[in-house]
């Protein structure tokens, strides 16, 4: 089977929500990047079969992105493909009374779509993993990501099936994560447990520095260069971050400079850094 991006795209483009924010431009960079998971998942329909095939899902941003992803190459594989329709297993823990309520109502919903299955032979088991979380590097060079390994053998535990991780987004970053989430408008709710998480710090701002930061970047959006969305993966990422600035600008009290100095938290999305992105747990 010839795998066919701009079809892919369209199947893509049609599970977004019915609250979607109307953002739906993507750029080339992430659109790559996406019709490389896509490849990758593809591949390992056509290697394994879905009846050897499972997901991993954490309830986090990046499963939940390669969820979407996962099951939009479904919907595409049963389409252009011959063999029979069928559908593939999320194995998710259940981590009990330390989740969040959301994280609880969300999961439950994806629950009563899916069904279980017993497992015997080799499985392929896709992971929502991106290099930037493995323990032996934070960062990924340009040359890693051409190098990346999205197909790996993995040992297991005595009287498990063997497995292989498949990593469609290996070579994916923090940034391209939401712009996938904002752009398809795609819901999540970025949460961890109830007793090891706390607010990033780094989201932690003064009103004054919210003003500054939204003045900021109303002037970078005067700039061709940045404005171009076809060229900039984080052109949809600013555009939201500049609409809840204007929301959250928008609520303080004009004329009280001591106020300024007061702390609020921005979303998730709005973080400069995502190699900060988990300094949000609890050692």
């Amino acid at each position: 089977m010839k795998f066919q991006e701009q079809d892919f795209m369209e199947v893509l483009d049609g599970l977004k929500t019915l609250d979607s924010p109307g953002i739906t431009k993507i750029s080339f960079s992430t659109k790559y990047l996406i019709s490389c998971a896509a490849d990758v998942i593809i591949q390992s329909l056509n290697s394994f079969g879905t009846n050897r095939l499972a997901i991993f899902f954490t309830g986090g941003k990046d499963s939940t992105v390669l969820l979407y992803i996962l099951l939009a190459s479904l919907i595409y594989f049963n389409k252009t493909s011959s063999l029979i329709e069928s559908s593939i297993p999320i194995v998710y823990i259940d981590r009990g009374q330390q989740k969040f309520e959301e994280e609880q109502i969300f999961t439950t919903q994806l629950a009563n779509e899916f069904e279980s299955i017993i497992v015997e032979s080799k499985i392929g088991v896709f992971l929502g993993v991106r290099a930037s979380d493995s323990n032996k590097t934070a960062q990924t060079s340009e040359v890693q990501k051409q190098t990346i390994k999205f197909i790996e053998e993995s040992e297991t535990q005595e009287g498990w099936p063997q497995s292989v991780r498949i990593m469609p987004l290996l070579n994916w970053d923090y940034s391209n994560i939401w712009e996938f989430l904002l752009g398809f408008g795609f819901n999540y709710t970025s949460l961890g447990l109830r007793t090891n998480t706390l607010p990033n710090p780094y989201l932690r701002k003064t009103k004054r520095q919210v003003i500054d930061k939204l003045e900021k970047l109303k002037q970078q959006q005067q700039i061709p260069q940045i404005a171009d969305i076809e060229n900039s993966d984080k052109h949809i990422i600013t555009i939201r971050v500049i609409q809840i600035l204007e929301t959250i600008a928008s609520s303080f009290s004009t004329g009280d400079e001591a106020s300024l100095d007061e702390f609020v938290y921005l979303p998730a999305y709005a973080l400069d850094d995502g190699s900060h992105e988990r300094d949000v747990r609890m050692t």
